[in-house]
């Protein structure tokens, strides 16, 4: 019986522990909050709970050294140094966290260490990296125009100001506001500021939603597409009111002094977003994904992913961890077996394609094509 290490309760990390302990694996759920660890253990008395501070990177070694897999949902903050440390041990990996570093400067270390590593195994990157990798071998690359991507998780409420609710760490929805957009136009690799370039998506079910530019395509620019973007969705008006946040310099990590010592402007916001921006339990929301390409001849080819929550569980949660938990099925069965650190387009053929997507209609998470 495998044994798996999920790093970080979190909603998606406890959605992926939960999964994996129904698949009668022995999993081992570490964070740093105890009661995290209480809750989780409350609903899966199965799981093994241990406190544990993802920072401390000399502790990975003893607290990885007997598993057989390790899954890395740990905050973007910590996620790079976090998954050097666990090839380091040689352990393989699937990894969710949404990092600001290429994953793939760890590739020689994972080969010389025997480690195999999925990164960005979520739903954006994750399932809409699978996507493109398919529109690319179905159309072929001289075919394709543009490559656009749409994606986002929202409550169905809209509570003015910010209609919104983050159904993650808000601590990553704001580096999604601060870390400039790449993009390629006309075959070149380009920088824009995230929450620009606005433009209204009709979703069917939910009305018209806004999309920005923000750093999602990361491993996919390397595709011989020459146009292509990734674009947040949100309600009308959320992206300028959180543009304003930014050009304010509320969301700057730089210290400044106080009466009461020194505090950066982004600890503060963060603090006051965690209420403004809570996500009520149970409360309905939705996850959607678009993955477009149009040909050179006009025509629209791609997918749809749309999830509504289950059984206590948001969209997001479960369409990012669900992904996670198909990559780490695909690891422990072997057939995911190539040292190295490995974006998920590396594994767009049709076989594995379908059989992630069959793993999240299994789930009840909605895949249409267009």
């Amino acid at each position: 019986m495998p044994t798996i290490a999920v790093l970080g309760g979190g909603a998606v990390g406890s959605l992926i522990a939960h999964e994996l302990l129904a698949r009668e694996h022995t999993v081992q759920l570490l964070d740093a909050s105890q009661a995290v660890l209480s809750d989780n253990k409350e609903r899966d008395p199965g799981l093994e709970i241990r406190r544990f501070d993802g920072a401390e990177l000399e502790s990975y070694g003893a607290v990885l050294g007997t598993c057989d897999l390790a899954v890395n949902a740990l905050p973007g903050h910590l996620g790079h140094r976090a998954l050097k440390a666990i090839i380091d041990t040689g352990t393989d990996c699937v990894d969710i966290a949404f990092t600001p570093e290429d994953a793939r400067v760890l590739n020689s270390l994972a080969r010389t260490r025997e480690a195999t590593v999925v990164v960005d195994a979520g739903i954006a990157p994750g399932i809409s990296n699978l996507m493109a990798a398919r529109l690319l071998d179905q159309i072929g690359s001289e075919s394709i125009a543009r490559l656009d991507i749409y994606v986002g998780g929202l409550p169905v409420r809209r509570t003015p100001p910010w209609e919104y609710a983050a159904p993650f760490s808000i601590s990553d929805v704001i580096e999604e506001y601060t870390r400039p957009a790449r993009l390629k136009r006309k075959g070149q690799p380009i920088e824009v500021p995230a929450l620009t370039g606005r433009k209204p998506l009709k979703v069917e079910g939910v009305g018209t939603l806004e999309a920005f530019l923000t750093d999602g395509l990361r491993s996919l620019l390397d595709l011989p597409i020459d146009d292509m973007a990734e674009y947040t969705l949100r309600y009308p008006g959320h992206a300028a009111m959180a543009e304003l946040l930014r050009e304010a310099d509320l969301f700057s990590t730089m210290p400044i002094r106080t009466p009461n010592g020194e505090m950066a402007p982004r600890d503060m916001t963060l603090e006051l977003l965690k209420e403004q921006w809570r996500l009520e339990p149970g409360e309905p929301e939705f996850t959607h994904l678009r993955v477009e390409a149009e040909t050179v001849s006009g025509e629209t080819a791609g997918w749809t992913v749309h999830d509504t929550g289950l059984k206590g569980w948001t969209s997001m949660a479960r369409t990012t961890g669900l992904t996670a938990v198909a990559f780490a099925d695909l690891l422990l069965d072997g057939t995911i077996d190539d040292p190295g650190v490995h974006p998920p387009e590396a594994f767009g053929k049709e076989q594995l394609f379908q059989n992630i997507l069959n793993k999240l209609e299994k789930a009840q998470v909605s895949v249409a094509r267009l």
